[in-house]
């Protein structure tokens, strides 16, 4: 697991989990859980019939603006599946979100706002809330897109070893939520 250096030394650490957290899913959850690995990038992602969820996604330094992350997204979108992922909320104060948020905006992946998310961190204590997105080859509605997030979580989190952490994660309503849909708003994953 040589990336795994890669990725704590990038994502923050509230976004992190211990190195025994991936392995158990590379372990236990090879039917689903997918890591490529490539000298320019690496895609970690969950693969269902109906959908892909990306759990990371980062391009090397010496590989970034060269269009690898375009690649990479254009690649997943060719399973005829809808890709979801979360990302913290575009902030002024931090540069490197608002150029992710750019980069997805471009790549017409839309925020699903009826879907809120809250990612718990059982080491850290504290949760941190992360928007949605969502493209699809067709129309998604909300109600759609947060079960395929409940399924994620339990998978991804809810279903991991409470030895990892010397505790479980919480359960999924306590992480997610569907607002009511407002009508005037055109559904949030249509592409």
């Amino acid at each position: 697991m040589d990336w795994y250096d890669e990725l704590s030394r990038y994502f923050p650490s509230a976004e992190m989990r211990p190195r025994a957290h991936f392995q158990w899913l590379i372990d236990h959850r090879p039917d689903i859980y997918r890591v490529a690995a490539t000298a320019e990038h690496l895609l970690l992602y969950l693969e269902y019939d109906d959908v892909l969820f990306i759990d990371y996604l980062y391009v090397y330094p010496d590989h970034r603006g060269a269009g690898e992350g375009s690649r990479v997204l254009q690649w997943l979108k060719q399973h005829d599946k809808a890709v979801l992922l979360e990302v913290e909320p575009a902030s002024a104060a931090d540069p490197d979100s608002v150029r992710r948020r750019q980069f997805y905006d471009r790549l017409q992946f839309r925020q699903v706002s009826d879907v809120r998310f809250r990612l718990p961190h059982p080491l850290l204590g504290a949760g941190t809330d992360l928007d949605v997105l969502c493209w699809a080859p067709g129309e998604v509605p909300p109600a759609r897109i947060y079960q395929w997030m409940q399924r994620m979580y339990q998978d991804l989190y809810a279903s991991i070893d409470p030895a990892i952490y010397g505790k479980p994660y919480p359960p999924v309503a306590d992480c997610l939520r569907l607002s009511a849909p407002r009508k005037d708003v055109p559904p949030p994953c249509h592409s």
